[in-house]
């Protein structure tokens, strides 16, 4: 058995045939499991090891956020109530989409939350 050797993916398209009604379909489709398989190397014991020994996977790490700097949520909203008349047009209107993007779940691109971030500072944030 080696430990190694990925299954083929071509065996997740196979499988879905084994639920045909016709035997010789049924058949075929083994022998063509078989046959990638062994192309690879590999024989029904190692699929059937693969399957049933998958890992548990890893728990998501969690962080706790520094208390010291507030969420971008947090900022957004800020700046949208304390400084929305000092900014530009354009600055306003990412202030509005970042606003509403945050508070419905979603997340800014790294490079919105830079901008964000920036703007909070140089605005005097909290």
């Amino acid at each position: 058995m080696s430990v190694m050797t990925p299954i083929p993916s071509k065996i997740a398209l196979l499988i879905p045939r084994l639920a045909s009604d016709a035997d010789g379909e049924i058949v075929a489709t083994v022998r063509a499991i078989d046959r990638q398989l062994r192309a690879a190397g590999l024989d029904f014991h190692d699929l059937v090891s693969r399957l049933t020994s998958a890992t548990e996977p890893e728990p998501m790490q969690w962080t706790r956020p520094d208390p010291a700097e507030p969420s971008l949520f947090d900022m957004a909203s800020w700046l949208r109530f304390h400084a929305l008349d000092r900014l530009t047009d354009n600055q306003r209107d990412f202030i509005v989409k970042a606003t509403g993007i945050l508070g419905a779940g979603r997340h800014l691109s790294e490079k919105q939350a830079a901008w964000l971030r920036n703007l909070y500072d140089q605005h005097g944030g909290l």
